[in-house]
């Protein structure tokens, strides 16, 4: 039938009749040749199209590998026309359906449909035009499509104020680094705002402006947010490369390397990186292996840079108080300072920020060109009281250094803001932090080893100073290491806990806040270092578990309802106040755990501990307490007694076997416990003095220190308090014996010998079992030569003190091997009358670490570094070169025959500090710093004597006098 109809519908008029009977439609009306011509042959043109369209596609796959292969080889781009090009090929092959062009529509399967037809035609030919102009323009603009401009080197930044020598020194120190062919990847770390993207935009500036290496600097900047895959598509986007949306991170690490390689030699800027990544699994050369890129990463975290496997690491530390200053003054405006109330004002609030870049600029902003001294000492009160009120000072520095504490585990942020209860700028002593960790059970909970939790806790301070949230810092005298908390990190501290902390440490109170700032929802109060007299209030705190008094005078009664509302504390810490005694309130603690009474002078008398049966740890040491306080044998969870030198007489030994959990005990100055006593004792920590060398001989026989975890032994009778720092022994007026302590001197970190007898030299079997001694000082031993003889080395010992050994005549016996003291670095040498020379010139070779020598009171000592020579009467000086690379101090007093240091010079570009005093003899220096004799950080001291020959001459009959920076020897 279908066949029929169109036969008989070969005319045009009957056709038209069909068609204006199956649709109405404008086309109909159209000229009839114009429109019959798309009913012709509509297969073999959807054909014609679809040759076409692969035609076009594969011509513009070509033009993509084209501009991609010269991306790469020589970094040109396409012109917009050309990528105007390849988006309509694109946008023109996904328009055409070639499936759908092909369908035959009928209606009602009778007859075609010939207004579809005519519709699908004109599309077929449009198409086909529409082609044939792109392949037209393609063929115009195929070789000369490329932009032939040499491409950019890199991006030039605003810079940013740098003032001082600390920041010029991380510059120089930093550049230097890159010019080392040796050196791949350096990383500058530091806390937030300390100036570390100031000096990479110094660097980057600097190497685009002046001809190097590098043909190419990359910056990137990383942020917290960063993931392999951020870092990928923004170092990408800096070398105008372009991934495909279904690029896995493997193909793009492959198309950035391939890209990358084909440079010439680059720098990689990343800037703010948070977490470490292989470079390999980014995409980037390896500098090791490839020598045409380095690398220099910003970060917050040291960490960080041994992830990224850094070659050298610069850190960028405060600015000294004269830099922040000079920053300061030129963010207000110097002119401001010509009013005398302004600039004491302006010199304190520098102080308040702490040296920190950020701070001093946010600040010195907010205050620029204010001429008004009532505003500048309002100013001063409100950083004072708290930083985060100041102007735009939460908005700009605490919330960047905020950042960092948010990526803290949960347990290291609870030690970091326990840290914020100590005063401000105090040296926090890292034992004492590790023990408050653990009892305020911040360390997994108590119930773990001492061992395990001092592990956890150490661990947990490196992740704090490696992330600048802590740092370390030397403690005047003393072997024990310290940590500090900068003002402004103390300060965002303290705000995170400000709804359950009560913190004013430090502030000169004499009096304890008012009841009314005592919050009920309060958890922790800090009053420690104030001048606290009494306590004379009653705190309604019912949720209070930690209440710190520690160094306050205390001196008048304590309310004796004080503790009354104190039903949840825990800890308790009275040490180094002059209460005398505890106030009645103080038996109703009855969920005490920690009770620290250390060093309180005037105590001497405890109320009954029966009802404590929850107590933990219990301080004893250096009080006035006499008789044992009733109750200590129902102390069944006790874990640290500490009873120090203490004044308690009558304790009752049977005691001990009550406490099943004791792991640390403190005996050091008492006689409580005798060596069968310390035997039945399982104990990770223990302090304590032996009588004899033949008593320590019986502990150490039974084994039991073997399990210790650390301990101090004191042996024989010392004149006065002894402060030994862990894993150490002192030997106190005895006589040396051969072969006493056993296998217990390997693991000593410390040896102190005093007065003791039999000695010519350090004794042979401690001497070759000492390869954990890290200190060692020796005093009044009239029958000492030598210190080492032998071929033993002290690989850790890093301080050695030796005085009033009038007998010695040299530190080393014989030929000194070699490696003896490699990381010594603090060298004392007083009251040792029969040495002429100090140390032997192949020995001074030898102590690249050394970083202070003091001599003093020593009446024949002629030179400090001596010639190798046999012969007991060395006079003259080592007349070789010395490198001495990390020495920073050198102390030299009252040796009136020595004639000089070394006869050559000295090469020590660390040294900041000479003191010479009471040397008439010494007629030169021979230092050398930096190339010079000495550098202008070199402060010279010098009293009482005339100089000549190498140096200026200079007298002067004070004491002390300060020659200044501009000193030159």
């Amino acid at each position: 039938m279908c066949s029929l109809l169109l036969k008989k519908a070969m005319d045009i008029g009957t056709v038209l009749g069909a068609m204006r009977c199956l649709c109405a439609n404008n086309s109909i009306f159209d000229p009839l040749c114009k429109q019959c011509k798309y009913l012709k042959n509509p297969k073999s043109k959807v054909k014609l199209l679809e040759k076409k369209l692969k035609l076009l596609i594969a011509r513009g796959q070509d033009v993509e590998n084209k501009l991609n292969e010269e991306s790469i080889c020589v970094g040109r781009k396409p012109k917009a026309e050309v990528n105007l090009w390849v988006e309509d090929v694109k946008t023109m092959a996904c328009s055409i359906n070639i499936v759908e062009l092909s369908e035959d529509r009928c209606l009602r399967e009778c007859f075609p449909n010939y207004i579809s037809r005519i519709k699908l035609g004109k599309l077929v030919e449009k198409k086909i035009y529409e082609i044939d102009e792109l392949l037209k323009q393609q063929e115009n603009f195929l070789e000369s499509s490329l932009v032939s401009t040499v491409p950019r080197r890199g991006w030039i930044f605003p810079e940013r104020t740098m003032i001082g020598n600390s920041s010029r020194w991380v510059l120089e120190k930093t550049w230097n680094y890159l010019m080392d062919k040796n050196i791949g990847i350096v990383g500058i770390y530091g806390m937030g705002g300390v100036g570390k993207t100031t000096t990479a935009i110094e660097i980057n500036n600097r190497l685009l402006r002046e001809k190097t290496l590098f043909d190419h600097v990359i910056w990137v900047t990383a942020s917290k947010e960063s993931s392999i895959q951020k870092l990928q598509k923004d170092i990408a986007e800096s070398v105008d490369l372009r991934f495909e949306e279904n690029d896995d991170e493997m193909k793009r690490a492959a198309k950035l390397l391939e890209i990358l390689s084909r440079k010439a030699r680059f720098l990689l800027i990343i800037d703010d990186l948070w977490e470490g990544f292989p470079v390999e699994s980014i995409g980037i050369p390896n500098p090791a292996k490839e020598k045409i890129c380095k690398i220099i990463i910003t970060t917050r975290s040291l960490s960080v840079c041994h992830q990224m496997e850094t070659d050298k690491e610069v850190e960028v530390r405060m600015l000294l108080e004269e830099e922040g200053w000079e920053l300061f003054k030129h963010k207000v405006g110097a002119e401001v300072f010509s009013c005398p109330d302004i600039e004491h004002h302006g010199k304190s609030i520098a102080r308040e920020c702490g040296g920190l870049p950020l701070a001093i600029i946010t600040v010195g902003r907010a205050l620029r060109k204010e001429s008004d001294p009532a505003k500048w000492q309002d100013a001063l009160g409100e950083l004072r009281s708290s930083m985060v009120r100041f102007t735009n000072m939460e908005n700009l520095v605490l919330s960047r250094l905020k950042f960092s504490y948010e990526r803290l585990s949960e347990m290291t942020k609870s030690c970091f803001l326990y840290c914020a209860l100590y005063p401000k700028d105090h040296f926090m002593e890292t034992e004492e932090l590790l023990n408050y960790w653990m009892w305020e059970e911040l360390l997994l909970g108590y119930d773990s080893s001492v061992r395990s939790m001092r592990q956890l806790g150490r661990s947990i301070l490196r992740e704090l100073k490696d992330a600048s949230m802590l740092e370390s810092v030397n403690g005047s005298g003393s072997n024990n290491e310290y940590v500090k908390m900068h003002d402004l990190i103390r300060e965002m501290a303290i705000n995170l806990t400000r709804e359950t902390s009560m913190v004013q440490s430090g502030l000169g109170m004499d009096r304890p806040p008012s009841v009314e700032n005592w919050s009920s929802q309060v958890r922790r109060v800090s009053l420690m270092r104030n001048d606290l007299r009494t306590l004379d209030c009653v705190p309604q705190c019912p949720a209070l578990g930690t209440l710190l008094l520690q160094y306050n005078s205390l001196n008048k009664e304590i309310h004796p309802d004080f503790f009354g509302q104190m039903n949840m504390l825990r800890f308790l810490d009275l040490s180094f106040t002059g209460i005398l005694k505890l106030p009645q309130s103080f038996s109703n603690l009855k969920n005490l755990r920690v009770l620290l009474l250390r060093s309180c002078w005037n105590l001497k008398f405890l109320p009954t501990l029966a009802h404590f049966t929850c107590l933990m740890v219990l301080d004893l040491a250096y009080t006035s307490i006499k008789s044992t306080p009733e109750g200590m044998q129902r102390l069944s969870n006790l874990r640290h007694l500490d009873l120090s030198y203490s004044s308690i007489e009558d304790f009752p030994t049977d005691a001990l076997y009550e406490y099943t959990l004791l792991g640390n005990l403190l005996v050091m100055g008492t006689q409580i416990f005798s060596p069968d006593k310390l035997k039945s004792l399982n104990l990770e920590t223990l302090e304590t003095n032996f009588r004899s060398l033949k008593e320590f001989g019986l502990y150490i026989r039974s084994g039991k220190w073997q399990y210790l975890e650390s301990f101090k032994f004191c042996i024989g009778f010392p004149p006065s308090l002894v402060n030994m720092q862990k894993n150490g022994i002192g030997l106190f007026g005895v006589a040396i014996s051969p072969g006493n302590g056993g296998g217990v001197w390997r693991f000593m970190h410390e040896l102190v010998i005093h007065k003791c007898t039999n000695l010519t030299q350090l004794p042979e079997y401690i001497a070759s079992s000492s390869h954990e001694l890290r200190s060692c000082k020796i005093q009044y031993c009239n029958d000492m030569q030598w210190i080492f003889a032998g071929r033993n080395r002290f690989p850790k010992l890093e301080r050695l003190v030796i005085e009033g050994l009038k007998n010695l005549t040299k530190l080393c016996k014989g030929v000194m091997p070699e490696g003896l003291l490699i990381n010594l670095k603090i060298l004392h040498v007083s009251a040792c009358d029969k040495m002429i020379s100090l140390i032997p010139a192949q020995m001074g070779r030898q102590l690249k670490t050394l970083e202070e020598i003091q001599v003093e009171n020593c009446e024949n000592i002629r030179v400090i570094f001596a010639a190798d020579e046999e012969d007991d009467e060395i006079t003259e000086v080592c007349d070789s070169e010395m490198v001495l690379p990390g020495l920073k101090k050198m102390k030299l007093t009252s040796l009136p025959q020595l004639m000089g240091i070394c006869n050559n010079h000295i090469t020590c570009d660390s040294l900041s500090l000479v003191e010479v005093r009471y040397c008439q003899m010494l007629e030169g220096l021979a230092l050398s710093v930096g190339g010079s004799s000495l550098l202008s950080s070199v402060i010279l001291s010098y009293g009482n004597g005339t100089w000549s020959k190498h140096t200026k001459r200079y007298q002067d009959d004070k004491d002390y006098q300060d020659i200044g920076s501009s000193s030159r020897s």
